[in-house]
């Protein structure tokens, strides 16, 4: 049975129910369902059924779709006056660290559209060691990618937990972020910035809506690698601490909670009024 019609057959004494998939099948069940489904929408418009889908029913209840960032939203040209709920995160999970001399980071999955090359470029420019968080997704991008690492500079570091990672992770000066496409949000930039490691990323997707430009570190045209090796080579200008603070003020998990109750008191008001 599909998670969505489990949860519908449990629903009779629901107020609702929450979708956290990007997923047709839940979206779709929408208009027919006894309470309502309110659906966090973790991705950008991937796919045209899906997309299709959100516009039909937000037609009718657009309180039903939350989502992580503005630029995310703007995705689905057909949603006005987004929901914005954030992410949320367990602060005590991750230590402040005060680290100005350690190694640059960049975590996220091994495959080609989180462009770690680039990052590997700018490694390579500075002649500083960059360690690698995250899981191989593809082998032979990785191969690709050690062959790029003239010096030797590159260090694989593994899958980790978060308590693990975030161990490692506070030693950097900073964190590099270079995706190829338009993330939603961009849990690994505010990991490290809970951390207090500044970031310098590709002004695209959610990391361009949070990362604060010179303040929480540095926003770089994308793709271009130039200006990325320009700018960490600033990154000590960067006040640490107010990397955490932003975290503190917006992406604590009490903060998060406080959002999502909210959208979902909407969600209720809304399918009742209908």
């Amino acid at each position: 049975m599909p998670l969505i019609d489990k949860a519908l057959s449990l629903s009779n004494n629901s107020d609702l129910i929450i979708n956290l998939s990007y997923d047709l099948q839940p979206i779709s069940k929408t208009l027919v369902s006894q309470v309502p489904i309110a659906h966090l929408i973790s991705m950008g418009n991937e796919s045209y059924a899906i997309s299709n889908q959100i516009k039909k029913i937000y037609s009718k209840f657009p309180h039903n779709f939350a989502f992580h960032t503005k630029i995310q939203a703007s995705d689905y040209p057909f949603v006005s006056n987004p929901i914005i709920v954030g992410n949320g995160f367990q602060l005590s999970n991750y230590t402040y660290c005060d680290e100005r001399d350690g190694p640059l980071g960049w975590v996220g999955r091994v495959s080609p559209e989180k462009g770690l090359e680039d990052a590997v470029y700018v490694a390579n420019k500075l002649q500083e060691r960059l360690n690698v968080w995250g899981y191989i997704e593809d082998e032979k991008y990785a191969l690709m990618v050690e062959d790029l690492d003239t010096a030797g500079l590159l260090s694989w570091r593994g899958f980790l937990s978060t308590s693990k990672l975030q161990e490692e992770l506070c030693r950097c000066r900073a964190l590099i972020n270079t995706p190829k496409w338009n993330e939603a949000y961009g849990n690994v930039v505010v990991e490290a910035m809970a951390c207090g490691v500044p970031v310098v990323a590709y002004k695209r997707g959610g990391p361009s809506e949070i990362i604060k430009h010179g303040l929480t570190g540095f926003l770089v045209d994308p793709d271009n690698k130039y200006e990325l090796f320009e700018y960490l080579k600033k990154i000590n200008l960067i006040d640490r601490y107010k990397c955490r603070s932003w975290v503190e003020n917006n992406a604590s998990s009490n903060i998060f909670a406080d959002k999502v109750e909210g959208w979902l008191q909407k969600v209720i008001e809304n399918f009742n009024n209908s």
